[in-house]
Parts: C-alpha cells; structure tokens; sequence
C-alpha cells in the first residue's frame, strides 16, 4: 500500500517504522522514486514507471537505503533508469550485462592472464622468473587490468619500440609476449582466438640481428664465472 507523498530527507526515511505489511512511501521530489519498507524494517528504493514491454507500471527495486545507496545516489540511479526508458532500454537488463561484460573482462584481464601463464608455464622453467620479470616491467605497468582480448599488434609493437635502443632486450620481450599470448590462444580460456603478436617481425621492430664476433679470453672467461658464483640464484646458475 502506498501513502502521501513527502519530500524525501535522511532524517525522514530514518523516521520509518516498519509495519505489519510492506508500505510504500513515494518522494514528492522525484515522480516514481518511493522506498518500501518492510515488515522487518528493511528499507528499499524503488521505482515505479511502466519499463519496455511491460503495458502497466511496475515497481523495481534499486537497492536497499543505506547498505547500498545513500538518497543521493539513489536519484542519481533512478535519473538514470528514466534515462534508459526514455530510449526505450531496459534498465535491469542493461546493468546485468554491463555485470557480464565487468566480469568477463576481470576474467581476461592481462594480470591474471599473465599469473596464470606464470604458473602453468614459466614455474617449471629455469628462466621462467626472468620472462616474468619482464612481461611484468615491459607490459603489466601499462596494460594491467586490460582485457587481454583487446590487445592488438600495434599496441605490442608501440611497447617493443621503445625498447629498441637495446635490441637484445627488446627480441627477448618480443619472443615471451608472443609466447603468452599463444598459450592465451590455446587454452581457449580468454575470449582471445588469434595471437597478434603472431606477425610481429624482430627485424622490423629491433633492427638486424648483429652477430658477435669477439670471443671471452680465458682471463675474462674466469672472472666471468667468479662474478656469477657470488650472484644468488636464479641470476647466478643463469649466468654460469
């Protein structure tokens, strides 16, 4: 049942008592906006408009009044619902797919991605906490919580080139983010199905491969060795 329309405050809606059966109380500031309340003095906004297909106003609910919306922000949501009618959307709809939408992309998100990769692959690798340092220093920083689905080429070649002016390091992200997102690819996980890095020359990106041609004497061999035997693991077995 409903009663007269008051001018909503939070001293008022405090004001409240719970009945015997549920009471609506409608705002005289907002037409549709009202709170239910009910038999156990739970407090809920609702709004009651006629909705897309619905030939007669119904009442739904927007949240209930102080554990998830203040009174401002309840306006602010029906505001918004009216918005949508008026396009003649659907506003439950709209916000369970925009749920699906945050949810798929925390899902696919580069972060877990890449921890995911980490424990499936590189753990068991003896290189693996390098590769993860730097997909970490080189792509994390940037992308983070990005949904790995939206990445494309020309965003891995924007990062590749700046490292270009070291080419070694910049092959070495090259081939382990080629590496992660074929894993993304196969495991079918991720709403990803095509590798963009798949196509991405080093050549192109890090310039011609420069063979080295001068060779470690046995003097900078041993001193080389005597370095990497102080380096604590993994740097050190890596080096020797």
């Amino acid at each position: 049942m409903a009663k007269a329309k008051k001018d909503f405050t939070d001293r008022y809606l405090l004001s409240l008592k719970s009945e015997s059966k549920l009471r609506d109380y409608m705002d005289n500031h907002m037409r549709g906006l009202g709170i239910r309340v009910s038999p156990t003095g739970r407090k809920t906004f609702i709004l009651i408009k006629r909705f897309p297909r619905s030939p007669h106003p119904v009442r739904r609910a927007l949240g209930e009044y102080g554990t998830e919306l203040t009174l401002e922000e309840a306006r602010d949501k029906a505001r918004d619902w009216l918005k949508q009618i008026k396009k003649h959307k659907d506003p439950k709809k709209e916000e369970e797919r925009e749920k699906i939408a945050a949810e798929r992309k925390r899902k696919n998100s580069f972060r877990l991605v890449l921890e995911d990769f980490a424990a499936a692959k590189l753990g068991r690798e003896r290189s693996g906490a390098v590769v993860k340092r730097d997909l970490e220093a080189h792509f994390l920083k940037q992308w983070n919580g990005d949904s790995i689905a939206d990445k494309t080429a020309e965003d891995i070649a924007y990062i590749i080139r700046e490292k270009a002016s070291t080419p070694a390091c910049a092959r070495n992200i090259l081939g382990s983010i080629k590496r992660l997102f074929q894993w993304a690819v196969d495991t079918q996980a991720y709403g990803i199905t095509v590798n963009p890095a798949a196509m991405l020359k080093p050549a192109a990106l890090c310039g011609e491969k420069i063979a080295r041609s001068r060779k470690l004497d046995d003097d900078e061999v041993f001193a080389f060795l005597r370095a990497a035997n102080r380096m604590p693991y993994p740097y050190g077995p890596i080096y020797r």
